[in-house]
């Protein structure tokens, strides 16, 4: 779960008025001195729900409350795998496909 909680919290993207898409995570730039995006000098911040206790939080009660109910609708016959790689659409068929002959 370390590598995990690492890689979900470490999320310091550059905030207002600048928002680099090359500034998503730490572990390429860890020395942070000046709180500056190296790839647009805008502001660093990290959003309260990227940071490690909060990930970490989450994977504990997915672990407690909703990993069960995968075995539970597996036992009744009733769980669907969907393969969600692809265009939303290619996606949503398959979805649709799959869920088709519990609609009745």
């Amino acid at each position: 779960m370390w590598w995990t909680t690492t890689r979900w919290s470490g999320g310091w993207p550059a905030g207002a008025p600048a928002v680099s898409a090359g500034a998503s995570g730490t572990s390429s730039s860890d020395d942070k001195k000046d709180d500056k995006c190296d790839a647009c000098g805008g502001a660093l911040f990290q959003r309260d729900d990227d940071k490690e206790e909060t990930v970490r939080h989450r994977l504990e009660v997915y672990q407690e409350q909703t990993a069960p109910l995968v075995s539970y609708y597996a036992d009744e016959g009733i769980l669907v795998g969907v393969d969600a790689t692809g265009p939303v659409e290619e996606v949503t068929q398959r979805a649709m496909d799959a869920i088709r002959p519990f609609l009745g």
